[in-house]
């Protein structure tokens, strides 16, 4: 009773969960599914609070190193696209009485086709937990774009005579390392664990999404278009963030977490930082970051302005009417905050024998942006260790909009080494249905 006690509590507060950028491969095994049996260096970006419960795991790890690649977007698979394949997009499908092309642009969210990667990479020999306490290295890489659904519109069915597209193309690339110290505290309920993060902007190439804008437009007698972007570059930046986490002990096969990551990360550009006083050094730039201004304009075009003067010489729309360019703006010292998405995660943990192991989590972030997504997300794993020297996990997630995903991993154990492998289809259960692919190798 008191364990469904503490289930219905934990469901209670689980509007705050999230999405993930560091995924060691035993939680990209489990499809993220890790927040309450993650142990030693892996429970840090994750759950500090575990870090409290050494006894059942080794009371030193040191990592050997661990790679996570995640590549995904919002609407494509190899099922989706065989469909299309061959096919005259202008015909009706017979089954659904909608034309393929339609049927195509469904696939496309209002929102517009996001395009997404990252790259984490944990520092070989940097990443040490001794007991409750740890410190890791990861340097990470994100890239997100989001093409609206405008242009998809034009490519596929022309534009609309009176329609307004809106073109904003939105996108940013970053690099950083992040330094994390983390220390839990166990007492008699279980463990409560702190993480404090350094996160030390390395480089960023983004659109300053308040400074740009795009639009076109066709009437009955013009043909109008616009855009304005402001790109921004610039090398160092420093930010810090915050961990919070609390795990329960296991009671009768039962364990439960909760966790916060990333609370109050901002990440600071343009400003003179360690880091950018070392890459000074490599790219003999001597300002922090370089603003600039890209636009092109197509005034009011009617058909008369198309024709030829007669004259032989060039219409007036191409030599007048269409203007394009770029500028630099000079860069104030003024500094930018970029911020680093915060996420939450419940975690529930059933012993079902001595070899295998029920983990569920739910999951949800704040915005749509880079990892994290304001999406409710269920995953639920299996970690079976009946050969203790080759432990093996599934795992599946669940979310709105559709959201799928299918992981598997597994762990070879020789002496006190381990390496650890996961692999996830990402958007859908299989390698043809997904949208996304994520590997993850690693070893302590």
């Amino acid at each position: 009773m008191k364990s469904l006690k503490i289930l219905f509590l934990f469901i209670g507060l689980g509007t705050f969960l999230m999405a993930q950028v560091k995924m060691d491969s035993r939680a990209l095994g489990l499809a993220g599914s890790n927040s309450t049996i993650s142990r030693g260096i892996h429970c840090v970006g994750w759950n500090p609070a575990n870090l409290g419960f050494y006894e059942d795991s080794p009371k030193t790890m040191i990592s050997l190193g661990n790679v996570n690649f995640k590549f995904d977007n919002s609407s494509l698979s190899i099922t989706s696209l065989n469909k299309f394949n061959g096919i005259d997009l202008e015909e009706i499908n017979p089954y659904t009485n909608i034309s393929y092309k339609d049927e195509l642009l469904a696939l496309i969210p209002e929102t517009g086709w996001d395009l997404y990667s990252h790259l984490n990479v944990s520092t070989p020999l940097l990443s040490i937990s001794r007991k409750n306490i740890a410190y890791t290295n990861d340097v990470v890489f994100l890239s997100g774009v989001t093409l609206p659904k405008s242009i998809i519109d034009i490519l596929m069915k022309g534009n609309e005579v009176g329609e307004t597209y809106d073109m904003t193309v939105q996108f940013e690339m970053l690099t950083l390392m992040a330094h994390r110290f983390s220390l839990a505290i166990p007492n008699e309920y279980g463990s409560v664990g702190f993480t404090l993060s350094y996160l030390q902007g390395m480089s960023y190439l983004g659109l300053d999404s308040d400074s740009s804008s795009s639009y076109f437009i066709t009437d009955t007698s013009m043909v109008a278009a616009h855009a304005e972007y402001v790109s921004r570059n610039t090398l160092g930046g420093n930010g810090m963030g915050l961990d919070i986490g609390f795990t329960t002990r296991e009671t009768n096969g039962w364990q439960f977490s909760i966790a916060a990551n990333n609370l109050f990360a901002n990440i600071e550009w343009n400003k003179p930082t360690y880091t950018f006083n070392l890459l000074q050094g490599f790219t003999n730039r001597d300002e922090r970051a370089t603003y600039r201004r890209h636009w092109y304009d197509i005034e009011e075009i009617n058909p008369a302005d198309l024709l030829d003067t007669g004259d032989g010489g060039d219409t007036t729309a191409s030599a007048e009417l269409i203007s394009s360019g770029d500028s630099l703006i000079i860069a104030s010292d003024q500094a930018f905050s970029i911020k680093y998405p915060a996420v939450f995660r419940m975690g529930i943990l059933r012993r079902l024998n001595d070899d295998v192991t029920l983990l569920i989590d739910f999951r949800t972030g704040f915005e749509d942006r880079f990892f994290a997504k304001s999406t409710w997300v269920y995953s639920t794993g299996l970690e079976i260790v009946r050969s203790p020297s080759f432990p093996i996990r599934v795992g599946v997630a669940f979310g709105n909009d559709g959201y799928r995903m299918m992981a598997f991993g597994f762990a070879v154990r020789k002496s006190i080494f381990s390496i650890d492998f996961g692999m996830a289809f990402d958007g859908g259960f299989t390698a043809n249905t997904a949208r996304g692919l994520e590997l993850s190798l690693g070893g302590h």
